[in-house]
């Protein structure tokens, strides 16, 4: 606590001047006292605008690291949801290895096979209604998919996004991820009640892919 010298420093100076001064017209005592309590404040108003640009600089640099390990889970969280979609329905991961392979921190080749699953599956789905699943009369595929990323979908829902909403997080983040979180539980709605909903598959995937995109912009500023 270095800085409480700034405070102590003209306290003991005035004490000393009072001692100094007791013989001295009280007119110069006065102006003594008075130059040294606007040293006190002058110190005080500057303590705290060091001090409290110092605890700003040291918050920041915090939000930076949880920032940085918040979008990697984030990252890896859509990315497996993504890639998930080559396990249960006629989607090949040839150049979609991005999607799985190092897709943090944000880069081109992950960005593009986003860009490839989501035209691969609106391919498959013209009329967003059919899903083209592995095995034929699967019409469970769409369920079997959620309950496989039911974890991703919970953990950032219930953890990340909550994160990036009460620290410093960047409101077009913010906005993507409560837009790919609304996609999320419409899935969750229709897989329950319909047999087959892979046009909300498909619609999640594409705002996974916003959400991506926005931490990829914002990452290469």
């Amino acid at each position: 606590m270095y800085w409480l010298w700034i405070y102590v420093i003209p306290v003991v100076a005035i004490i000393g001047v009072l001692l100094w001064e007791r013989s001295i017209d009280p007119k110069i005592m006065f102006q003594s006292i008075r130059s040294g309590i606007i040293g006190i404040a002058i110190a005080i108003i500057v303590t705290f605008l060091v001090v409290n640009k110092v605890i700003e600089q040291r918050e920041q640099q915090r939000w930076e690291k949880v920032r940085n390990i918040t979008c990697s889970q984030l990252v890896n969280n859509i990315c497996n949801i993504s890639a998930s979609c080559t396990m249960f329905y006629r989607i090949s991961i040839g150049d979609k290895w991005g999607l799985v392979k190092d897709p943090f921190p944000p880069n081109n080749k992950t960005l593009s096979a986003f860009n490839d699953l989501i035209q691969d599956l609106n391919k498959h789905n013209i009329n967003r209604n059919i899903p083209p699943t592995y095995n034929k009369g699967d019409v469970g595929a769409d369920m079997k998919f959620y309950e496989y990323v039911k974890f991703n979908l919970d953990h950032i829902q219930m953890v990340l996004t909550p994160r990036m909403i009460q620290g410093r997080g960047e409101q077009e983040l913010v906005d993507a991820l409560v837009e790919f979180e609304s996609a999320g539980n419409k899935l969750r709605d229709e897989v329950f009640l319909n047999y087959t909903c892979f046009p909300q598959v498909v619609s999640l995937i594409e705002k996974a892919r916003i959400v991506y995109e926005t931490i990829y912009n914002d990452w290469n500023e």
